[in-house]
C-alpha cells in the first residue's frame, strides 16, 4: 500500500514533520504510539476481510451488545452490565471465532490472553443453541507501505501466537527502495528506531 504523492499531499526533503497528516489537528498532543497502534489494527482487520470476503465480521468499533444483537442467536439480556460496551478487535460470527489485536511482546499477550478470555465467557454466555465462539489461529500475514518520496519501505507484519490473539510489529527495509516489491524481494529488515517512529509514524496512520 502507498500513498502516493496525488494523495499524500506531501513536498519531498526530510524537514517535512511525519504528523502534518490530513485529519491531524494542528494543535493535537495525541502520542505517536496511537497512530501507529491505531494504523495496525485498521491495516490488520481490513486484510481480515479481504481475507475472509464471505464472513460476516465486525470489528473494533462494534460492541459486543450490538454483534450478539445482530447474530441472531444470542440472548442480550445474559450479558452484564459491563460488558454489553466491550469491543473485540475482530468478531467472525460466521466462522464462531474472535481475536485480539496486540504488539508484539509479552506483556500485550498476557493482556490480550485475557481480553480473549473476558470477550469469548460474555458472548458464549449468549448463546440460546450449541454453538460456541472460540480464539481464532489462522491468521498471519504483512503489508509493505512505501511513504514520504523515497523514505524506506516499512513492513507491518503480523501472527496468530496463540488462539485468539493476533500480535504484529514493524520493521523497515535496510535501505530505500523505489517499490515495495523490490523490497520484498530484498528480505531484508531491521527495526524501525523510536526517533522514526515519532517522526514517521502519523504518516502510516
Amino acid at each position: 500500500m502507498s500513498d502516493g504523492s496525488a494523495a499524500g499531499g506531501m513536498p519531498p526533503g526530510p524537514a517535512v514533520q511525519g504528523y502534518n497528516v490530513p485529519g491531524r489537528k494542528p494543535d493535537s498532543q495525541m502520542p505517536w504510539e496511537f497512530f501507529m497502534g491505531n494504523a495496525s489494527h485498521r491495516l490488520i482487520a481490513y486484510m481480515y476481510g479481504i481475507n475472509h470476503p464471505r464472513s460476516v465480521a465486525y470489528f473494533n468499533t462494534r460492541s459486543i451488545e450490538v454483534i450478539v444483537d445482530g447474530m441472531g442467536f444470542g440472548d442480550l439480556s445474559r450479558l452484564r452490565p459491563d460488558e454489553r460496551k466491550i469491543c473485540p478487535d475482530i468478531t467472525d460470527v460466521s466462522r464462531l471465532v474472535l481475536f485480539e489485536i496486540k504488539p508484539w511482546n509479552e506483556q500485550a499477550l498476557r493482556e490480550g490472553r485475557e481480553e480473549v478470555r473476558k470477550y469469548l465467557a460474555a458472548l458464549n454466555r449468549t448463546i440460546r443453541d450449541d454453538r460456541r465462539f472460540t480464539g481464532g489461529t489462522d491468521f498471519q500475514g504483512e503489508i509493505l507501505i512505501r511513504f514520504a518520496r523515497g523514505q524506506y519501505n516499512w513492513r507491518l507484519e503480523w501472527k496468530t501466537s496463540e488462539p485468539g490473539v493476533v500480535q504484529y510489529r514493524w520493521t523497515r527495509s535496510q535501505k530505500p527502495f523505489d517499490s515495495e516489491a523490490a523490497a520484498y524481494k530484498d528480505a531484508q529488515w531491521v527495526d524501525l528506531t523510536v526517533e522514526e517512529l515519532r517522526q514517521y509514524g502519523g504518516w502510516v496512520e
